[in-house]
């Protein structure tokens, strides 16, 4: 779909186009909630189209809950908009004197024929993501969660105005709301929820922590029958998540799907003619496919109980987790240097790839980058910051890049036709937590007491979160890190060396000691034969999948970036 083709000076393309509704020359995807009301995307179309300035519109914006993105066209300027998760992505570049726009980064790189940025490449393969405005095409840039951006189309294009319109910044608040105060305003997000469903059903995926069980608590105090929970065994969760759904099923009469995905699995879906279809709708530029997720939905897909129009579900939480993102020992009466804020975000969220495979000034750029993307003051002219200045920068980093980028995933669900919703990052409860004290933030204190006693009220016991059991039952034995720390710097080594290595490798997978291929599933998108032809023996199956649609000839990357230092054989 063309929204408009000015040849002189603006191309706008929608890919996915079957779900953008318009009215003149304004442009929505989604739905959200506006004045107490629920919007569809064409009455979201309707109530941008008759604004009749930037300002008028961006009141409009600022009081839309729920998840959307839009392009609307008014005399002079183009605006472009997406919600405080970026659920629909937005991409642009101005060259040669036009403005390109799409949900489509590949379909702009196309049209501009530029090439792809090596730091970026390298950035990706230790997050999953490209951070700040950047991805991996040195012409295309990416709208971040909450934030417009106003073009001036009258002549040579330029950027009038682009700012963030919603920044989640939490820690600097001094309250400690009462269980009655944060239950009545999760009521609230969660009868939105419900009614944004419309009779539809709710596919929650289930795990033992505490945010998907608040979903599925909350939908069963509403009396939302249509719900289908499910739970996958892969190893990315916890070892006990399918115990612990069960038994929270059991209480709550859902129904419920245990999904048990095979390397088989994986090596079908990359085989299957499905597979060049997928490599084209799911845009690769700005983060890494989530191929293991597509392919559990796809299972869940085949379950005759699950209907064509059905809403996938996802308890992400506002609240920084996942790592150190709260460190303990940050208070609002403590300070944070520039360098340990680099090193949480750094142990947090760059994972991925080993850090001893790159270059020192490699390195030093991921961190500065790191800096660069924080949507906040923080660190722009001092190199050392109070508590609270620290805990805004984090969690909004975390949100904008982190939670908009890689937990939530979205033209996946394009490709299998999924519909999705967000509902604790309803913006009334978003509200609610920046007023917060941060030490009821850290490790998501003032989160888990509040499930802990619904769970108590509803299902007559708590759980305990085995967020962190899943952690110890994934950490690599000692020859796991001894080996990948020798394969990690392979590509340097003399050949007799490397020679030595393989055959240490080889000698400890054939003694059964270390197994990397079979400790999880997600690597069977090749043989067992391929996968060892790979030099790097650590990498997340993320990171791995990246590996996989490069050689496979999907990302057209050249090859001068990291990607290159570890090509099989």
């Amino acid at each position: 779909m063309t929204f408009t083709d000015n040849s002189q000076v603006t191309a706008v393309k929608f890919v996915h186009d079957d779900t953008w509704d318009s009215i003149k020359a304004t442009y929505v995807r989604g739905s959200a909630f506006y004045d107490g009301q629920y919007k569809s995307s064409e009455e979201i179309a309707k109530l941008l189209s008759d604004t009749t300035s930037t300002a008028d519109l961006r009141s409009v914006l600022d009081q839309l809950n729920g998840h959307f993105a839009f392009v609307h066209e008014m005399e002079g300027e183009i605006i472009a908009a997406v919600d405080h998760l970026s659920s629909t992505p937005l991409f642009y570049a101005l060259h040669d004197g036009k403005v390109y726009l799409s949900d489509s980064a590949q379909w702009i790189h196309t049209q501009l024929s530029c090439g792809y940025d090596a730091t970026a490449v390298t950035e990706y393969l230790f997050t999953g993501y490209v951070t700040g405005q950047d991805t991996l095409s040195t012409g295309v840039n990416q709208l971040r969660a909450g934030e417009w951006v106003v073009f001036d189309n009258t002549g040579t294009p330029t950027i009038n105005r682009q700012e963030k319109y919603h920044t989640l910044t939490l820690g600097d608040g001094g309250r400690n709301p009462t269980f009655e105060e944060i239950d009545g305003v999760l009521i609230s997000a969660f009868r939105r929820f419900v009614r944004a469903l419309d009779g539809r059903t709710a596919l929650v995926s289930l795990s033992g922590g505490y945010d998907s069980r608040l979903i599925a608590l909350m939908l069963s105090r509403l009396e939302y029958d249509n719900v289908i929970l499910y739970t996958h065994d892969l190893p990315s969760g916890s070892p006990t998540d399918v115990q612990i759904a069960q038994e929270i099923v059991d209480k709550l009469n859902y129904d419920h799907i245990t999904i048990s995905p095979t390397h088989n699995d994986f090596r079908d879906f990359a085989t299957s003619d499905e597979w060049e279809e997928f490599c084209t709708e799911v845009d690769y530029l700005s983060s890494i496919p989530n191929i293991h997720e597509t392919v559990v939905l796809q299972i869940l897909q085949s379950h005759s109980i699950v209907p064509d129009d059905a809403v996938d579900v996802r308890g992400h939480l506002p609240i920084p987790h996942g790592g150190p993102s709260f460190p303990p020992h940050l208070t609002n009466s403590g300070t944070m240097s520039k360098s340990q804020f680099q090193t949480e975000i750094w142990e947090s969220h760059y994972g991925m790839w080993s850090d001893n495979a790159i270059s020192e000034s490699m390195t030093d750029h991921l961190e500065n980058r790191i800096i660069d993307a924080i949507p906040t003051a923080a660190y722009k002219d001092t190199r050392e910051e109070p508590g609270e200045v620290v805990a805004e920068a984090l969690s909004a980093w975390y949100s904008q890049e982190r939670t908009a980028k890689y937990l939530v995933f979205d033209h996946e669900y394009d490709y299998l036709g999924f519909d999705r919703w967000f509902p604790l990052w309803d913006r009334e409860y978003l509200d609610l937590l920046k007023d917060v004290e941060l030490s009821e933030l850290i490790d998501k204190r003032i989160h888990k007491r509040y499930v802990s006693r619904l769970s108590a009220d509803i299902l007559g016991k708590d759980y305990p979160d085995f967020n962190s059991a899943s952690s110890l039952a994934n950490e690599p034995s000692f020859a796991s890190i001894i080996l990948s720390s020798l394969a990690s710097g392979m590509g340097y080594l003399p050949e007799t060396a490397k020679t030595a290595i393989r055959e240490m490798y080889h000698g400890v997978r054939t003694s059964g000691i270390y197994d990397l291929y079979e400790t999880d599933p997600r690597y069977g998108l090749v043989s067992e034969q391929r996968f060892d032809d790979f030099k790097l023996r650590r990498a997340s199956p993320e990171t791995f999948a990246s590996l996989y649609l490069y050689y496979d000839g999907k990302l057209d990357i050249e090859k001068d970036t990291d990607l290159n230092r570890v090509s099989p054989e």
